[in-house]
């Protein structure tokens, strides 16, 4: 099934729920520790660059901060409802520099999958005016199986009052 979508004034685009695809060459034992990943998959495109970029900073799971710039806004819907994330930038010197990742939370969060949010790691196309934003690729941050580690809190801006049920569900 298609939907469309509109794009704050850029383009319409569209939205694709997909069946559920499970790595068939993983051993049994394997699959039965991965989380389960969710029967309905959505995919959405959009951008919209964040013209006077300022510096992000989210709270952590163990009390700390970690900085971010502004990228871009997705703006979509979900079964008619209007969605808008932000899209940010990794700030921190290292292998991560420059990449974008996107922290979001939605109704499904502390239900079906983490409660604290998931990640979605997002490939910047050079010359391209969008990005796609795979939900099926959302995953739980690490400190969701282990406290020894520090993870970031969507913003309050990516908390969506819809669920999105593709990608990772919750592991325990």
């Amino acid at each position: 099934m298609e939907k469309y979508l509109a794009l704050a004034g850029l383009a319409i685009v569209s939205a694709i729920a997909v069946p559920q695809i499970l790595d068939s060459n993983l051993e049994e034992g394997a699959k039965a520790e991965r989380p389960a990943v969710q029967q309905e998959q959505q995919i959405a495109r959009a951008e919209e660059p964040v013209k006077d970029r300022k510096v992000v900073i989210l709270s952590t799971n163990d009390g700390r901060e970690n900085r971010y710039l502004e990228y871009a806004w997705a703006d979509f819907a979900i079964n008619d409802v209007k969605c808008r994330l932000l899209i940010l930038e990794v700030m921190e010197d290292g292998p991560e520099k420059g990449s974008l990742f996107l922290a979001f939370a939605d109704e499904t969060s502390a239900r079906e999958t983490y409660g604290a949010g998931r990640y979605l790691d997002i490939n910047k196309v050079p010359g391209s005016s969008s990005v796609l934003l795979d939900f099926n690729k959302a995953y739980n941050p690490y400190c969701a199986y282990s406290d020894n580690f520090s993870c970031p809190f969507p913003p309050k801006q990516n908390i969506l009052g819809v669920p999105i049920r593709a990608g990772e569900k919750t592991y325990h």
